[in-house]
């Protein structure tokens, strides 16, 4: 990843991505256009539903790992991330 930010909040959040994903993380989009990084074991992706957020109505993102064969949210009561100023719906 190793993108830079003038935004220390945004540095941070990039930072925090790449010590958990690793510095060889890879960015694959899906059939939507929809953006994720996904880790190099392939264990591990950040997924941002942004083109097509649905069945949700807004845009948000995902952080999950593979269990299994099933890919499941890391904080179990956060499946979804949404902006602060974004309903959760």
């Amino acid at each position: 990843m190793g993108k830079a930010s003038s935004n220390p909040k945004i540095s941070k959040i990039l930072t925090h991505m790449e010590d958990w994903l690793g510095a060889e993380a890879r960015l694959i989009r899906n059939k939507y256009g929809d953006k994720i990084i996904l880790s190099k074991d392939g264990l591990r992706r950040v997924r941002f539903d942004i083109n097509r957020p649905k069945p949700h109505n807004n845009q948000h993102m995902h952080v999950e790992h593979l269990v299994g064969s099933k890919w499941k949210a890391v904080d179990p009561n956060k499946k979804q991330l949404y902006p602060y100023d974004v309903p959760h719906n």
